[in-house]
């Protein structure tokens, strides 16, 4: 039987620790008004994430759960799944938040982020990616033009998947088709 590896498990658990304890504190001192949504102390379906039917719920766990807990953490070596899983993941978050300047920001990992894209199956969000940081190197982030400049160096690769809306189910369906690259056989 394929589960998630026992650091992954005790990481998330960790997190969901955390977060009981500044929900218990938050109502303490709101006298009950305020708190944190709370998640379960044990894991359930998350113990094989990947056959959660529901995107919802699969969506949360990966871009809640999972990603809290172990992206820029020190972690054992895990299944092969996980590093580009989690670099995709991480540099869509910072997208939704940031636009175009997560470019800059996330420079230095560009090229494990294309990459990673490509591992998942996205090979056309990675070339249109690939369009952006070679326009980014060509400017400054001070430049009045940057989010014009890369947003018409992405339009210019033809590419399947140009919103999160696109590419989030080929990702499930990623995960989904790929237990082995995220479990760990238990006896």
């Amino acid at each position: 039987m394929l589960r998630i590896p026992r650091a992954v498990e005790q990481s998330i658990l960790k997190i969901r620790a955390y977060f009981r304890e500044r929900d218990r504190e938050m109502r303490a001192k709101s006298n009950g008004k305020m708190g944190f949504t709370t998640k379960p102390e044990m894991l359930g379906a998350e113990l094989a994430f990947w056959e959660i039917e529901d995107d919802d719920e699969l969506d949360e766990f990966l871009s809640g759960d999972l990603l809290a807990a172990i992206y820029g953490t020190d972690m054992p070596p895990l299944p092969k799944g996980y590093e580009p899983l989690l670099y995709v993941l991480e540099f869509e978050r910072h997208c939704q938040f940031e636009g175009w300047t997560a470019i800059g920001n996330r420079s230095s990992d560009m090229g494990r982020i294309i990459e990673s894209y490509r591992v998942l199956g996205l090979a056309d969000e990675a070339s249109a990616l690939e369009a952006v940081v070679a326009a980014a190197e060509k400017i400054s982030d001070n430049d009045d033009e940057y989010h014009d400049v890369l947003g018409k160096a992405y339009g210019s690769v033809a590419n399947k998947t140009p919103d999160i809306e696109d590419r989030l189910p080929l990702i499930y369906a990623f995960v989904r088709g790929h237990p082995d690259w995220f479990g760990e056989e238990v006896r």
